[in-house]
């Protein structure tokens, strides 16, 4: 599938992705998808993602995560989000994260 594919996928579609599955999405196929879609990824997907798939997500994807994708983060994951993605959270959304995760910083 190419990215514009990846783009029409609906929640339901991006839900249903198996863990090992997105965890070989391209860079460009993560950008892609809507903010909608980022919400439907369960907490076991979101924690097989790669740190560089992390890195490749839109302010407005990263920040459309909720409390429970932000708490599946693993510190190396949280490591590679971009600063001004890290600026872009709300302070709720800091301070659900773990000590442990914030050891990736």
């Amino acid at each position: 599938m190419d990215s514009n594919q990846f783009a029409a996928l609906g929640s339901a579609q991006v839900a249903a992705l198996r863990p090992d599955q997105l965890g070989k999405l391209e860079l460009e196929d993560i950008a892609a998808l809507s903010t909608a879609a980022i919400k439907a990824i369960g907490t076991l997907a979101i924690a097989a993602l790669q740190p560089q798939q992390i890195a490749a997500l839109t302010s407005s994807q990263f920040t459309s995560f909720g409390s429970g994708q932000m708490a599946a983060l693993k510190a190396s994951q949280i490591g590679a989000i971009e600063t001004q993605d890290l600026v872009a959270l709300g302070t709720a959304a800091i301070r659900g994260f773990a000590d442990s995760q914030l050891q990736g910083l």
